[in-house]
This record gives C-alpha cells, structure tokens and sequence, in this order.
C-alpha cells in the first residue's frame, strides 16, 4: 500500500487525478487516502464521490478545518497543499 500511497501523492502534485484515482483503488483499503481521495474529487468535479468521502473525512477527523488538514500533509509543494486545501472544500469539508 505504501507504493500505491506514494504514487497517488505523486500523481495530485502533477494534478493528474485519474492516475491518483486509479493509484488508491489499487490499496487494501482506501481509508488511508480518505482526504487525498476527497480533495482529489473535488478538484476532478466527480461530486458524488467527493461528497462521499468528504463525510468520511468530516467523521474521522471531527472538528479539523480544511487548513488544519492541510498543515498535516509533509509536502513543501505549497501550490500542491493549497490545491489539497480547496479540494477538501469542494468535497463538503469545513
């Protein structure tokens, strides 16, 4: 899963979010890549899913805005975190 993971990461920073789709549907279990999966969602315009998983965002991580979530991801990419942040708004977390 840890490749998949790291690949799925790859593939939003060069924003291509069927590749991080496809990346994370490869994994035992999405849970692990619930907010990735969600901003990806949102920023791809796939609105069911991202609402899907942006619940499952809001129930594991209750009272976490966007930007907090945004301030746990380890990436020096800014431009890619401030992406992940607006994703995580169009996929219902606030």
């Amino acid at each position: 899963d840890h490749y998949w993971w790291a690949g799925a990461s790859i593939a939003f920073v060069e924003e291509r979010y069927d590749v991080v789709v496809d990346l994370c549907s490869k994994m035992k279990s999405d849970a692990p890549a619930i907010r990735l999966l969600a901003a990806t969602h949102g920023l791809a315009g796939n609105a069911r899913a991202a609402q899907a998983y942006g619940r499952r965002v809001r129930e594991t991580y209750p009272g976490f805005s966007p930007e907090s979530i945004g301030r746990l991801v380890p990436s020096k990419d800014r431009a890619s975190v401030t992406r992940f942040v607006k994703g995580l708004r169009l996929a219902g977390v606030s």
